[in-house]
């Protein structure tokens, strides 16, 4: 039963290491589109000319923190939210301490044979997590 447990903890641990990159969107004007398809154009240094809908923000944390990763968030949330163009206003990352299960196995003797056991315990681990902030528009004319 409690290799079980164990074993269940374990799977949990090892599907958390998949791509952690994730985002939100917060409509802030008074429009409401439905979810556009097709191209998100990004800006960096101008202001696309048309309607602001809302913030858009991506985060991601460790070795998944990179702009690669990022922008197709960041362009996914503009589009939940109707628009066609996102405004990149910041690039931040900053550091955190998060605690993270660590998996021990370990052997001991017992009687004439080596037995083994496993153990879990939290460790501490600094890590960075990089965060994309945008605002989204919805522009006429559609992106190149």
């Amino acid at each position: 039963m409690i290799r079980l447990a164990v074993a269940a903890l374990f799977v949990t641990v090892l599907a958390g290491c998949g791509p952690v990159a994730g985002g939100s969107a917060i409509a802030t004007g008074p429009y409401r589109l439905p979810p556009t398809t097709g191209p998100i154009a990004l800006y960096a240094t101008t202001i696309p000319v048309g309607r602001e809908l809302g913030e858009v923000e991506a985060h991601a944390w460790g070795e998944d923190g990179t702009v690669e990763n990022l922008v197709p968030v960041l362009a996914q949330k503009t589009a939940q939210i109707g628009g066609n163009a996102v405004k990149i206003e910041s690039v931040r990352a900053d550091f955190r301490i998060v605690d993270r299960p660590q998996v021990e196995t370990y052997y001991y003797p017992c009687g004439w044979r080596t037995c083994a056991s496993t153990r879990v315990y939290p460790a501490a681990e600094e890590v960075m997590v990089v965060t994309m902030r945008g605002r989204a528009y919805k522009t006429e004319a559609p992106p190149q």
